[in-house]
Formats: C-alpha cells, sequence, structure tokens
C-alpha cells in the first residue's frame, strides 16, 4: 500500500481514486446510474484546471524567465531553432494537458451505461473495448493492486510488466 505522508495532493488522488472511486464502482458494476455518479467518476473541476496549469509550468518558467530579446537570441543561436528551450516546454505542456484531459475522457466513456449512443457506437472500436476491459479488470480487487494501471495509455504497464491482457483472477492471491 502506497503512504503518502504530507503531501496533500496524493492523498487527495488515493482518497477519490481508491477509497471514493474503487469503493462505488466494482467490475461487475461499471456504469454509471444517473450525473449525480460523475462526481467519483471525474475529479473535481479544480483540479483539471490546477492539473493544466501545472502542466504549463515549464512553458510559463521558460517564457516568462526571458524577456523577448534574451529568447530571441537563445533561439538564434541554437544550431537547431525549432528544438528551442521555448518550443520543448510549449511540447512538454501540450503533451501533460493532452494526457490528462484524454485520461478523462476515456475514463469517463468506459463507465457509460451500455445503451447511451456513445456507447452504442465506441463499442465498435476494438481498441476501445479492449481498454475498457482493461479498466474492468483494474476494477477488480485482487488485481486492483497488481496491474493495469493506467488504463488509457498503457505503454508504461507493458514496459514494467504490469499489461494484464487477460488474466484469470482466481490464480492470484
Amino acid at each position: 500500500m502506497i503512504k503518502f505522508k504530507g503531501w496533500a495532493l496524493g492523498r487527495l488522488f488515493y482518497q477519490r481514486h481508491t477509497l471514493e472511486h474503487h469503493r462505488f464502482f466494482d467490475q461487475h458494476n461499471m456504469d454509471y446510474q444517473s450525473t449525480r455518479d460523475w462526481r467519483v467518476i471525474l475529479f473535481p473541476s479544480y483540479l483539471i484546471v490546477g492539473i493544466c496549469l501545472v502542466g504549463l509550468m515549464p512553458l510559463m518558467l521558460i517564457g516568462y524567465s526571458l524577456d523577448s530579446a534574451t529568447a530571441a537570441n537563445v533561439i538564434a543561436a541554437a544550431e537547431f531553432a525549432p528544438y528551442s528551450a521555448l518550443n520543448l516546454a510549449s511540447l512538454a505542456s501540450i503533451s501533460a494537458i493532452f494526457c490528462y484531459l484524454s485520461y478523462e475522457a476515456l475514463h469517463f466513456s468506459y463507465h457509460l451505461p451500455k445503451a447511451h449512443p456513445l456507447r452504442l457506437r465506441l463499442d465498435m472500436l476494438p481498441w476501445w473495448r479492449r481498454l475498457r476491459q482493461l479498466h474492468v479488470q483494474h476494477h477488480h480487487p485482487r488485481l486492483m493492486g497488481r496491474g493495469n494501471f493506467n488504463v488509457t495509455w498503457p505503454l508504461c504497464d507493458y514496459l514494467f510488466n504490469s499489461l494484464y491482457w487477460q488474466v484469470n483472477i482466481k490464480k492470484i492471491k
């Protein structure tokens, strides 16, 4: 079990995800019943704004630390102008925000009711059905702390050998 000593943001994520979300939805009950259930699917709006601001930090730090003349000199002096510090900071910021927002959108879609029109369309996409199945497995109490941690972009689960495409839950102790 992960302990967050003195780190309020970490405790907030842990509380929202593990203590609330995983108790509200289990592997047999994944669909939301009403819009009131959205509060345990999505992170609070202030957290979305906070994550976007944190994602913009590299861009803001470089942008504000360099005045326009210095920035122009740095970019002009760079051997490869497209790889300037400002461009790399922009790319890092955009990537962080994209990853978080895509997580929120896909995670929400995994909890759509079966009869929802969007869910009916998404069920036609094999890659979405597979990601949703990974999320359902993630909600199984025996697998929760062992694998399928990133159900939106499972690359790190693959790299760290914690990706379970098909799992026999009975064999997990």
